[in-house]
């Protein structure tokens, strides 16, 4: 099975390292997987399954037919640059909201995002403290133009 593991990685130019973080186990294990220290666990292969929907179960399980369910999935999918593939259960389809252009607002939207409202910040650090523990430290706003704003809670 170690071998399909692999045949599967280099078929979607997949690291050991990323693969073991996509599915949320440990590198080592992985690591211990492919050098044929360990034998994949029952745990292993089903997360393997969920996190690739398209992989074919009997072809990893097995070793008979296809590596894929279809051709469509065959073809390894291409991510931007800071984006994880999420896992099939978290996967939705991200609506972004229509941008406003300035004549559409009548107003400069870089001038509005310069001066936070009043107590905007505070209000960034009090819903951090309450997840996390955590403070704002600083906010940092890059444009397109190569410029950018600093905002810090007073």
């Amino acid at each position: 099975m170690k071998d399909r593991i692999l045949q599967f990685l280099a078929s979607r130019s997949l690291s050991p390292t990323h693969f073991a973080d996509l599915l949320k186990v440990q590198r080592s294990g992985v690591s211990h997987i492919l050098a044929g220290r360990n034998k994949p666990s029952y745990d292993f292969i089903t997360k393997m399954l969920l996190a690739f929907p398209g992989i074919n179960a009997e072809w990893l399980l097995l070793g008979s037919g296809e590596m894929y369910k279809s051709a469509a999935e065959a073809a390894p999918q291409t991510l931007p640059l800071f984006e994880e593939p999420l896992p099939p259960s978290e996967a939705t389809v991200k609506a972004e909201p229509p941008e406003e252009t300035e004549k559409e607002t009548g107003k400069n939207l870089k001038n509005d995002l310069a001066t936070p409202p009043p107590g905007e910040l505070s209000g960034l650090q009090h819903a951090a403290a309450k997840k996390t523990g955590k403070t704002v430290e600083a906010i940092a706003i890059f444009y397109t133009d190569k410029t950018f704003c600093v905002y810090q809670p007073e």
